[in-house]
């Protein structure tokens, strides 16, 4: 696996969860110029080194990626389920309503981004991310964090090393809310 240019697979065919976190997916690499990767879940991961767990997405051929901060990208993002999913509205003979709390991380590079600003222009990019958020009527903002990396990774383990990985010029954000989504359901 190249960690400086990594796969970004899309399904074929998804369902359910799948599939609405894949329409996002899209939608934020299709619209922001600026996110050079836009990658789907990430699983939670045991990693030995830190005795802790981090985050990880399927990067193709049975190969994973951390997108814990890292420098190897000009920007990044990925999707984290925050809880079950939760039944809305259900009918085994029809089409079913779900929804589920999600974070999406964003972790970028801002001189890279754009080398003519030399400032922390956060508050920009989280502009831009609402405005294709909004396009995505299945998506409920609730929240929006970019002040400290363990907020922002919450639920990883970070090791003390990344912290600073959050100082100009890098930069990440934090955006949770309930996605909501319908799925149709074949009779057994």
């Amino acid at each position: 696996m190249n960690y400086f240019n990594p796969d970004i697979p899309l399904l074929e065919n998804p369902k359910g969860l799948d599939a609405a976190i894949q329409q996002i997916q899209q939608e934020l690499k299709a619209r922001l110029p600026w996110l050079q990767k836009s990658f789907a879940r990430a699983r939670l991961m045991p990693d030995q080194q830190l005795g802790g767990a981090v985050p990880k997405v399927y990067a193709a051929k049975g190969e994973y990626y951390c997108v814990l901060p890292n420098d190897n990208l000009r920007s990044y993002s990925f999707f984290q389920v925050l809880g079950p999913e939760r039944v809305q509205e259900y009918d085994h003979t029809a089409t079913n309503r779900f929804g589920v709390r999600v974070a999406i991380v964003f972790y970028l590079n801002l001189k890279k981004v754009n080398p003519a600003k030399d400032y922390v222009y956060t508050g920009e990019l989280k502009n831009e991310v609402m405005q294709v958020l909004k396009r995505c009527s299945d998506f409920e903002l609730e929240s929006i964090q970019d002040e400290k990396v363990r907020d922002i990774f919450e639920g990883y383990t970070v090791p003390k090393e990344k912290e600073p990985l959050l100082m100009y010029p890098f930069a990440a954000m934090r955006f949770v809310g309930n996605l909501n989504y319908t799925e149709d359901l074949q009779p057994c």
